[in-house]
């Protein structure tokens, strides 16, 4: 099984900024950009334990709120200038 990772939401001052806590044992920062609709742009600002800026690492998040019951995130990664997305849906249990 792969090792859990965990993601903080949090005011700093008036943005909302992330902190990913991830698998590859960095954790990139990111803040809250563009808002179009219900989705909302996270991106990069920095990380802790990153080796250097081209080693892999969560780059970017998209945060859709597509109802009360659903939502769904779109994460970049990064690794040597090449990028790629991982998308999950999450749906509340009632």
């Amino acid at each position: 099984a792969d090792p859990p990772m965990v993601t903080t939401y949090y005011l700093d001052g008036d943005s909302v900024m992330l902190t990913h806590y991830c698998m590859a044992n960095n954790q990139p920062r990111m803040k809250a950009g563009a808002q179009h609709g219900k989705a909302i742009e996270f991106r990069f600002v920095d990380a802790t334990n990153l080796k250097s800026a081209d080693a892999g690492h969560m780059h970017g998040m998209t945060f859709t709120v597509e109802d009360e019951n659903h939502i769904s995130q779109a994460w970049t990664w990064s690794d040597q200038g090449k990028t790629e997305t991982h998308s999950f849906k999450l749906e509340r249990v009632k």
